[in-house]
């Protein structure tokens, strides 16, 4: 890298839990999370978190947010290795032009991979013909449509010693939260382009690099004390977008306050009470903190809420008449139209 040494150190913390509404259906948990090093306190870090669709044509899509977390790691982790000593000028280009691709591209060999050796069963493709219909059945199985079932989104950054990248393919949120302000942002702004359940797609396969959005910024410009990565079921539970956002600065607080063991052994409980009270789909937390230099408290602030997830999902229960039906079902995500241009800054988007 070039001349400046931050000699930050990082750590992480996250779950994934399960949501209300998959436990009444006996469906699985269709997200995922991975992050490396498996140790705390690196200068570099690589987090990934995965949501699967669950929709009737992505019956598979538990493992094709697995394949999407292990492949974003692994790629990043040859990236790290390839640019040791390199400039950031060539760092952001090698990263913009290069990871997206060969995440979509290593994606799709381990689901071509994993359906040579797993055909899709009869009981699959059956179920499938009940929920969506004969004719869906029939294209779920040629062979430009496998990666259909596997379908997810993707959301990935890379700490290092002077810079952080960030990726994300789909809905989910990437936060970022400053000990200075004790304000949390979204690193990558919403896309605009996604409406009600429909999301983008690494099932898209390279036609979909043009809806990876993208950030590349120098530590030394603004270094985050906190990063929170997750998938909608998280932000979907909360009354407002602001509400979410105070969230991420309760995490800093507690992070500051109790310690990163307290939070960790809570996140699953809190997360739990989250999607049964608010949105009941999946939710995945990952959350990369600095613990050198420590983290500081911005001035005296008090937690918006004794718990991160307390009384915004509780007012979202009480306002939204979805989640007070215990039957009903989670609406299904589907996948953006390709023939459809996404909107957005073309800092943020890969081209």
């Amino acid at each position: 890298m070039s001349q400046v040494h931050t000699d930050f150190r990082w750590s992480f913390l996250g779950c994934s839990q399960r949501g209300a509404s998959h436990v009444r259906q006996n469906l699985p948990n269709q997200d995922a999370i991975e992050h490396w090093p498996p140790d705390g306190g690196s200068p570099s870090i690589i987090l990934a978190v995965a949501d699967g669709h669950g929709s009737a044509k992505s019956f598979r899509s538990n493992l094709g947010a697995r394949f999407a977390v292990e492949t974003a790691i692994a790629i990043c982790r040859e990236f790290l290795e390839r640019m040791k000593g390199a400039e950031p000028s060539a760092v952001k280009t090698d990263a913009e032009l290069r990871i997206p691709r060969r995440i979509f591209q290593e994606w799709k060999r381990r689901v071509e991979d994993h359906h040579r050796q797993n055909p899709f069963t009869d009981a699959e493709l059956d179920h499938l013909a009940e929920q969506a219909g004969p004719a869906v059945r029939e294209r779920a199985t040629r062979p430009e449509q496998l990666a259909t079932a596997y379908g997810s989104t993707l959301l990935a950054v890379v700490l290092a010693d002077e810079f952080l990248i960030s990726f994300q393919l789909g809905d989910g949120d990437v936060l970022a939260v400053s000990d200075a302000t004790g304000v949390a942002e979204r690193v990558i702004p919403k896309d605009e382009s996604l409406i009600a359940n429909e999301t983008t797609s690494l099932c898209q396969g390279e036609d979909g690099l043009r809806y990876v959005r993208y950030r590349f910024q120098l530590l030394r410009d603004s270094a985050p004390a906190m990063l929170l990565l997750s998938t909608d079921g998280y932000v979907n539970s909360f009354a407002s977008p602001d509400a979410f956002l105070k969230v991420g600065a309760d995490y800093l607080d507690m992070l500051c306050k109790d310690g990163s063991k307290e939070i960790a052994k809570n996140l699953p409980h809190w997360l739990e009470d989250t999607s049964s009270n608010g949105s009941g789909d999946d939710i995945t937390v990952g959350i990369v903190y600095r613990c050198q230099p420590p983290l500081s408290k911005p001035g005296d602030r008090q937690p918006e809420t004794e718990s991160p997830i307390a009384s915004a999902s509780v007012e979202k229960a009480s306002t939204t008449k979805a989640t007070s039906n215990v039957s009903e079902k989670l609406p299904e995500k589907e996948t953006h139209p390709s023939e459809r241009s996404a909107e957005g800054t073309e800092d943020h988007k890969l081209t």
